[in-house]
């Protein structure tokens, strides 16, 4: 299976929705080819859901074409409000995906009445992006290229020679074939003459030319020294060097060293040539702490840089758990981690990350909180806390922190600091952690991924184990990474790496960076200059402001180079003051030139998509005297929370949980009270959360990665196909006889994990159809079956309608039901694990890495 992503055409979108067709840009495509060449083709809407799916249309060798098949031109416009400006020229694209070899022609007609002073020319640039290796792509009929020839193709990419642009005359690019494929292509209009410069405001103009020699070289220098971060332990050699650099300067400005001793100490890192200078006066670096960098260069002034570097999770030489820092007999989420560690209790503690993660993009002015928090609050439908509320949860909100602590964190009072953590709380997190959302609660389950030792592996039917352990693995450093292991058991180990953990996290946490502004906006419609990339609201629109093109940013300056250090390097925004020195004229931020966006993921949810889940004990209502209802030992609750009056014991509590929960009154007060504790299940909480199967039997946030609850006989039909319980033989259900080799208590930590997937998706209705009495359900768990009109069938194969003769059957029953490459035939039940698996696994690796695509997307184009 192969897939691939492209940008949906207006046309396509209106043959399929017509009036009510969504905009272009607002919708992503993808494209699946299976492995017989067939291609499916889903559209997805911004908010992440399938609006359509359809075959593609495609020319098979095997079969015969209608004769009145026909495909349609398809006309696209790469519109003037997607360009962004370089120093000489003005680019559009559009990435589009080939399902068969097609011609295409480009047209470009400037609609003008006088281009005197004003003289450009039109280019076309196509990009392989899917076969970087292919070079016989495209290929080109020069009978019909028209006006304008093609060069040749430099490997995967290929270029059309220029043409000069005249007025109300259309430019034709004709005479190309493309392969099948994924493409980028690009309209590139460039100045002719120094008069075509003149489309660009001086402003811009003096940034491009001062910035191209006084800070290129600079930026080149930090990006080099950063690349060299692979792990934890060099970080501080990036903060050394800077150091370095910044003392050096300092005694060149004192006379105790030249300048030019610098140009020749860091030539290779600046990328200097025999006998260029480039440090002088006005040049000027400052390591602030925490990992800002306070950059002087002479075109731009001075520039406060945030770093996204930094030691606060040292892996290595941490003690996963918690620290009563305060001895005051509780533990509080620290949300200045990253600037005051003295108030740090959880080991490590993600959550507070989160909120030192947020903390440079929040305004500096935060008049609207009382709204902010009236909203959410309102939004969030009871499942956010109020603000008495909050501000008696388990967070540190900075009362005794020190004068030098305050200076770290922004020069802001207490008040101010306790106000910066609310905003934080009400606009970036609690929306998208309802379940998690009082604080402490997911800071103590990451506690818990990290430090619960238990046995993932499982038993096949022969009674060997199945392995389901993690790999060992090493950082950057080739160090080994941390895994916690059991004192006494070598099989029981913890199930997650911290550097996994972290990672994830940063990653959703950064998408829903990139996508909402502090005031819960994206900039549009910037002038030229003044910080963003969208200049004019799409031409379609008809100045519908609930309308906007893809093509925003985190509206760092339009400066080249700059911009590219922000967003790529440094993966942060500056500040709203620093924005202001940077962009000159003003940052445009009149609420007319915003429009809401909503962020609909749930960053627990995503989180866990990412690490994945690693269920210890599925807990169901078997047989209660051997305990199937509750969870391990050491996570069975000490003693039964006094607010539990339904209920005379744990156990008890545990059974009724499965039982009936309407016998227990009382929901769970809280999700975290303070205190580590154990499984703590909460009906009521399950059903909050169990909408559109997000957490769906999931009952206990801390705990969300290890258990769920099942009741027996729920999903029968599910029982049956994975062999759930033993059934003794039973005719089930006019099944027929039920007998199981393997049951779910044999089961690995990830088949736990499908049989979840499996029940959330299993719709009621059962199984359908008459079967005969002969069908044995242990055929669901072998190679084989017997279909319902006798013949004897395998599950694994292209062509399901084979049929195994008597002498077949007995000689794969005889060799073990080999295929000819020597693989074992494989069974239903392990055909749809392994189906489920690659779902999970593909789903968990683009959600892992959609952040790093976007900004490698970014980087292409620019």
């Amino acid at each position: 299976m192969k897939t691939y992503y492209a940008t949906a055409t207006e046309t396509e979108l209106i043959r399929l929705f017509g009036d009510e067709a969504p905009s272009a840009s607002s919708v992503i495509k993808t494209i699946n080819i299976d492995q017989n060449g067939t291609a499916s083709i889903s559209y997805t809407s911004k908010e992440g859901k399938v609006i359509a799916t359809c075959l593609a249309y495609q020319e098979q060798a095997n079969m015969k074409a209608l004769d009145s098949a026909v495909v349609d031109t398809t006309t696209e416009k790469l519109l003037i409000n997607a360009h962004y400006k370089s120093f000489n020229k003005t680019v559009a694209s559009k990435r589009i995906h080939l399902i068969n070899a097609s011609p295409l022609t480009f047209k470009y007609l400037p609609t003008c009445t006088d281009l005197t002073g004003c003289k450009f020319s039109v280019t076309i640039l196509i990009h392989r992006l899917d076969d970087e290796t292919s070079t016989n792509w495209a290929t080109i009929n020069t009978a019909t290229a028209g006006q304008i020839s093609w060069g040749n193709i430099n490997g995967s990419t290929l270029s059309s020679n220029a043409a000069n642009a005249v007025c109300n005359t259309t430019v034709e690019f004709a005479g190309l074939t493309l392969q099948p494929g994924s493409y980028l292509i690009e309209k590139q209009l460039t100045p002719i003459g120094l008069a075509g410069i003149r489309q660009l405001p001086p402003s811009v103009l003096n940034n491009q030319a001062n910035v191209s020699g006084s800070i290129q070289p600079l930026i080149a220098m930090f990006t080099k020294w950063m690349n060299n971060v692979t792990c934890n332990s060099k970080i501080d050699s990036f903060f050394i060097k800077v150091k370095e650099l910044e003392q050096d300067l300092n005694q060149a400005k004192t006379g105790a060293v030249t300048f030019a001793s610098l140009d020749s100490k860091y030539a290779s890192d600046l990328g200097l040539g025999a006998g260029q200078t480039f440090f002088g006066e006005e040049h000027g670096v400052k390591l602030l702490e925490p990992y800002d960098i306070e950059i002087n260069n002479p075109s731009c002034g001075t520039m406060r840089i945030p770093i996204n570097l930094s030691t606060v999770f040292d892996f290595k030489n941490m003690t996963y758990g918690l620290n009563d820092q305060t001895g005051d007999g509780v533990y509080k989420v620290n949300p200045f981690i990253q600037f005051v560690s003295r108030k740090t209790e959880f080991y490590p503690d993600l959550e507070g990350f989160a909120y030192s993660f947020f903390w440079k993009v929040v305004p500096d002015d935060i008049s609207d909180l009382p709204t902010v928090i009236t909203e959410a609050i309102a939004k969030g439908n009871g499942q956010i806390l109020t603000e008495a509320q909050f501000e008696a949860s388990h967070i540190y909100l900075g009362g005794d922190l020190t004068p030098q602590e305050l200076v770290l964190l922004g020069g802001y009072t207490h008040a101010q600091v306790k106000q910066r953590v609310k905003y934080i709380y009400y606009k970036f997190l609690a929306p998208f952690m309802k379940g998690w959302h009082e604080p402490g609660t997911f800071s103590l389950m990451i506690k818990h991924m990290l430090t619960d030792t238990y046995n993932a592996n499982g038993k096949d039917k022969d009674g060997n184990v199945v392995a389901d352990t993690l790999e060992a693995r090493k950082d950057g450093c080739g160090d080994d990474l941390k895994l916690k292991a059991h004192s006494s058991d070598a099989n029981k180990t913890a199930q997650y790496y911290a550097e996994n953990l972290l990672e994830c996290w940063q990653s959703e946490l950064a998408k829903l960076k990139v996508q909402v502004n502090p005031d819960g906006s994206v900039d549009i419609n910037y002038q030229t200059g003044s910080g963003g990339i969208s200049t004019v609201v799409d031409d379609r629109s008809g100045g519908n402001t609930n309308v906007h093109d893809s093509a925003f940013d985190d509206a760092v300056p339009n400066i080249p180079f700059i911009g590219w250090f922000l967003k790529w390097v440094l993966k942060s925004k500056v500040s709203k003051k620093i924005r202001d020195q940077q962009t000159g004229a003003g940052t445009n931020n009149n609420s007319d030139n915003k429009i809401e966006i909503a962020y609909e993921q749930h960053l627990v949810e995503s989180f866990l998509n990412c690490t994945g889940y690693r269920f210890a004990k599925i807990l169901d209502n078997q047989d209660f005297t051997q305990g199937t209802h509750t969870p391990l030992t050491e996570d069975v609750l000490t003693t039964l929370p006094a607010e539990q009056t339904s209920t005379g014991s744990v156990d008890e509590y545990y059974q009724k949980m499965l039982q009936d929960s309407t016998q227990i009154v009382e929901r769970r007060a809280k999700t975290y009270n303070g205190v580590d504790r154990g499984y703590y299940p909460d009906r009521a909480w399950g059903v909050m959360m169990g909408s559109e199967n997000k957490f769906a039997y999931i009952l206990d946030p801390v705990y969300a990665f290890k258990y769920f609850q099942y009741r027996m006989d729920s999903k029968k039909t599910v029982e049956i196909l994975t062999c759930y319980k033993d059934f003794n033989g039973c005719n089930y259900c006019g099944i027929g006889e039920v007998t199981c080799d393997i049951t779910s208590k044999d089961w690995t930590t990830t088949q736990r994990d499908v049989y979840l997937q499996m029940i959330r998706k299993f719709k009621s209705g059962g199984v359908t159809g008459t079967y005969p009495a002969m069908i044995d359900g242990k055929d669901f768990a072998a190679p084989t079956y017997i279909a319902p009109n006798g013949d004897v069938k395998l599950w694994d194969i292209a062509n399901p309608d084979t049929t195994l003769n008597a002498a077949a059957y007995y000689t794969l029953n005889d060799n073990g039901f080999k295929k000819p490459d020597g693989e074992r035939y494989l069974t239903m039940v392990e055909l749809q694990i392994n189906k489920m698996n690659n779902d999970v696994v593909r789903f968990c690796d683009a959600n892992r890495i959609v952040f790093r695509k976007m900004l490698v997307d970014s980087l292409k184009k620019k």
